[in-house]
């Protein structure tokens, strides 16, 4: 058995916490509110409005961290599950979420698609330094079908892959590219969110240990006694990851429709059932893993 960065003996009780679920719902909402749910589904990111509900367990994500070993490449996450050591890169990330990872644009090329800023003069006074919050709110407000569609879309690259905070200023540009929304599509969204997943991989879990360790000492109430930490990425594609690697996930707590690509359109989480510690540490230590997945 490969160590693993916090030894089994330390393992510690907690849960990662992540908004995208929420921001999702939001835009189908808004989506729905203006009959743009089947252009949604077929257009080139459809597979986030096509896919089944899938409930987001910070708990899961927690016992899968707590199962990294030392990486043997910066940029993937190795987790030794069962008894076989599997690894999450950039393969893995576009086989579950099904993102373009084509080639990136130039400057010169970059420039070429953005000369329009029509959003931002109509809905941010033509400011482009736009929070999160902004956008979500000029999203709900708008009344134009079409505007409301290209906001759309840069409020799911900015809120379900990036899962910012209300406050966060977004990428301005996005709200420039999606004028010209055959080169949004186009634009390599898969290279730019895995390298935030993989930050979000790259987490210290010695520092989460040491940080639940300090509340203990504190006397601190229950619930407090729980580590937390942020992922600011589309921290579900490792969930995903997750149920493909460990079959005993699905019979407890998801339900599978067959192979399908990207993975993600496969998966539904199951109602009523909470994904508990205490149900997962022997799933984790289960033999069974697929071989789907690249280990």
């Amino acid at each position: 058995m490969p160590d693993l960065i916090v030894s089994l003996e330390k393992h510690f009780p907690g849960r990662v916490t992540y908004r995208d679920s929420a921001f999702l719902d939001t835009l189908i909402e808004q989506f729905q509110r203006h009959g743009l749910i089947e252009r949604a589904q077929a257009c080139p990111l459809g597979q986030f409005f096509k896919a089944k509900p899938f409930s987001f367990s910070g708990v899961l994500l927690h016992q899968l961290m707590l199962r990294k070993v030392e990486r043997k490449k910066p940029e993937e996450g190795q987790f030794y599950l069962g008894n076989t050591l599997c690894r999450f890169g950039i393969a893995e990330f576009a086989l579950v979420t099904g993102l373009n990872f084509g080639k990136s644009s130039s400057l010169d090329e970059l420039k070429e698609h953005l000369s329009s800023d029509q959003i931002i003069q109509e809905y941010f006074n033509g400011d482009s330094k736009v929070s999160f919050g902004q956008l979500k709110d000029a999203l709900k407000a708008s009344t134009n079908p079409e505007d409301a569609f290209k906001m759309g879309l840069c409020y799911l690259i900015e809120g379900v892959l990036n899962a910012p905070k209300k406050t966060t200023t977004i990428w301005g540009d996005s709200l420039r590219m999606v004028e010209d929304i055959d080169y949004f599509f186009k634009y390599p969204w898969g290279k730019l969110s895995f390298k935030k997943v993989s930050k979000g991989v790259q987490k210290d879990m010695k520092k989460q240990l040491k940080h639940y360790e300090e509340k203990k000492k504190e006397g601190s109430s229950k619930k407090q006694k729980e580590a937390k930490y942020s992922f600011n990425c589309y921290a579900t594609a490792l969930l995903y990851w997750a149920f493909e690697a460990m079959p005993s996930l699905e019979s407890k707590f998801g339900e599978n429709s067959g192979n399908q690509i990207p993975r993600m359109l496969s998966w539904a989480t199951k109602t009523n059932i909470t994904i508990s510690t205490t149900l997962l540490v022997p799933i984790f230590a289960n033999r069974r893993i697929s071989s789907i997945l690249s280990c």
